[in-house]
């Protein structure tokens, strides 16, 4: 009894962090999380005939139209290499070229922003 007990908590403290590994969501994962929020951005846009602005502060990509948070996105152990503001106007275009890198001290992955179409894609 005693012996199997042990053996438990052995497997219950490898666990813990383990599962804490698993729960924290990969770079590139997050790059394509932030691309799914771009792209929200760039439709209400179209749709609503109104321009919708992207903030990137350290860890938290916000979205506001008309002065109205309409989503925010927070990093999970990770963050940008600089702060950005891009908008898209009425038709879906982004108002500049750019890039931004998502890091976390270990890797870095590229979001860049083309200019017109406002298409965005991870590297």
């Amino acid at each position: 009894m005693l012996f199997s007990f042990s053996i438990m908590m052995l497997l219950v403290a490898i666990s813990i962090p383990l599962a804490n590994l698993s729960l924290t969501p990969s770079l590139m994962n997050q790059a394509h999380h932030l691309i799914i929020y771009v792209n929200y951005a760039k439709s209400y846009a179209i749709n609503t005939r109104q321009k919708v602005e992207m903030e990137f502060d350290s860890t938290t990509l916000r979205l506001v139209c008309q002065d109205e948070l309409l989503e925010e996105y927070q990093l999970a152990k990770a963050g940008f290499s600089k702060e950005l503001s891009l908008w898209f106007n009425e038709k879906g275009n982004i108002n500049q070229a750019n890039s931004i890198y998502l890091q976390n001290g270990k890797e870095q992955v590229k979001i860049t922003f083309n200019l017109g179409s406002g298409n965005c894609y991870a590297k």
